[in-house]
């Protein structure tokens, strides 16, 4: 057996040990083994594959159908005959065979259709709990499988403004944010017609996530019905993989809603022959990296909008009861973990190991807003971005003393275990700072200039700044831009301190 079939022995979260989740299902909501579920999607203006509408217009194809084909088609290196062999596609096949039941085949079955996904986030079996239903008498989406993309890579503005639309759960802030790539899977038993109703509503709800994203804040929303969000289904008992395409047209009539349409891309008999599976993993494993590549765009867009946006006053707080306040903002690769070995990074060790035991770690919450334990947390993690390279091995810093003396400390600079160098300051920097509200004049409130360095804890991004005796770790949604001295810098209302912008090309 090659590597590859070893390789797809990785677990998955089984659906059935996920913790219950904010749902508005009921047993009198049409769901999609009702009859009546499609009609009522149509009657919403989302419509299936092959549509026909009563005055004879048929349901538009997306205007980038030929680029999502052609891009289907494209080889893979983890496709090719030295990486995935006969014996693993034999391998398939047995599994697929045995796929009696539909939690079992997609355990199964679908880690030899997706590949390695260790750089993708997705979710098994969540409720769309919280997601704004297209009609309150539909029973609420529960994709097999669903991608998307970390919440802290979302502005907390966008969060909040936008929650009802990209976020599926407010009990765990954990789950893949702003879906748009989905799988609905069947075993043997299992009726396709009823994947095909689910993967319709799964992606219109993904078509609708993008969209928002992309006309956040925009006074009028574009359309260029080009589709970027995209579901799979999968019937074991026939080996049937199918492709789809979904997206937005502008609304019939000024004022209403836009119509989303669903469209076939290809359909592969996977159990056939070992050279239709690869072609049916090839073109599945382009829709998906072409759905994140869309989704990391439109996040990129929203962010940008946001971070544009008048800065809220120092004592305002954009956290919601969808928003985390311990959240960071990372940016994934676009590139498929089954293409690349991923870039290891050495972690960081603390400059000051005794003073471990005095870390605050964003106000003793834990990711989800809940209290932490009370025990104290170290720091020790990879930095996203190599440190700022360092001329000199020290420097004056001048600090305003509480007595308003003006005192001297020496900042140093020492090698990390990978050998980058890293700054860090023996004292603060206390300043009187004039802070421009949104709209609301100036305030003159005291601020403490922090030095900070870019780290990574609990798979968050931000900066560890040294204030009031403790080293802090500071999430980078609890930033805002700031300018001071005519210098960029970063300012945190939590804390009240501010660090200027490294220079160079490192972002945030």
């Amino acid at each position: 057996m090659s590597d590859y079939a070893n390789s797809q022995r990785r677990k998955r979260s089984s659906a059935s040990s996920r913790p219950s989740d904010n749902t508005r299902t009921t047993s009198t909501k049409t769901t999609p083994y009702s009859g009546n579920f499609e009609q009522k999607l149509i009657d919403t203006g989302i419509y299936p594959n092959l549509y026909e509408h009563p005055d004879g217009r048929l349901s538009q194809k997306p205007a980038n159908l030929s680029e999502i084909q052609a891009a289907q088609r494209v080889s893979r290196a983890s496709l090719s005959p030295s990486r995935f062999t006969d014996d693993d596609f034999e391998a398939f096949q047995r599994a697929n065979a045995k796929a009696s039941a539909e939690t079992t085949g997609m355990y199964n079955v679908l880690p030899f259709i997706a590949g390695n996904e260790a750089t993708h986030r997705l979710e098994m079996g969540l409720p769309f709990g919280n997601l704004k239903p297209f009609d309150n008498d539909l029973s609420d989406p529960r994709p097999d499988v669903y991608h998307g993309a970390a919440l802290s890579t979302i502005h907390p503005r966008v969060r909040a403004d936008l929650g009802p639309y990209i976020i599926p759960s407010t009990v765990d802030l954990t789950r893949p944010a702003a879906p748009n790539f989905f799988v609905e899977g069947k075993s043997a038993q299992g009726r396709a017609d009823v994947a095909k109703r689910q993967a319709l509503i799964d992606g219109a709800m993904g078509a609708r996530a993008i969209h928002q994203l992309q006309n956040y804040k925009a006074e009028e929303p574009k359309y260029d019905d080009k589709a970027r969000s995209f579901s799979a289904t999968y019937q074991a008992g026939t080996g049937t993989l199918q492709l789809y395409a979904h997206h937005l047209t502008k609304p019939l009539t000024p004022g209403g809603e836009p119509e989303t349409h669903m469209t076939q891309t290809k359909a592969f008999a996977l159990t056939s022959d070992k050279d239709t599976f690869v072609r049916g993993a090839t073109a599945y494993r382009s829709d998906r990296d072409l759905a994140k590549t869309e989704r990391d765009s439109s996040i990129a867009h929203a962010n940008q909008v946001a971070r544009q946006m008048p800065a809220p006053s120092p004592n305002t707080s954009l956290t919601t009861s969808r928003t985390s306040q311990s959240t960071a903002v990372v940016t994934g690769s676009d590139t498929s973990e089954d293409e690349l070995a991923r870039d290891e990074v050495a972690p960081v060790k603390r400059v000051r190991p005794s003073a471990a035991s005095s870390v605050s770690y964003s106000s003793a919450t834990g990711r989800d807003g809940r209290p932490a334990s009370g025990a104290p947390m170290a720091i020790s993690r990879a930095p996203l971005a190599p440190p700022q390279n360092t001329t000199s091995t020290s420097r004056r810093i001048e600090r305003l003393s509480g007595e308003g003396s003006i005192s001297s400390s020496t900042s140093h600079t020492r090698t990390g275990t990978n050998g980058a160098l890293i700054e860090r300051r023996s004292d603060l920097s206390r300043q009187s700072q004039s802070v421009q509200g949104s709209g609301r004049g100036r305030q003159t409130r005291p601020m403490v200039e922090v030095n900070s360095v870019r780290m990574r804890h609990n798979d968050e991004s931000g900066w560890c700044v040294e204030h009031q005796a403790k080293s802090i770790f500071v999430a980078d949604s609890q930033w805002t831009d700031y300018e001071k001295d005519g210098r960029p810098a970063f300012y945190c209302a939590r804390l009240h301190v501010f660090t200027y912008r490294p220079t160079g090309n490192r972002r945030r």
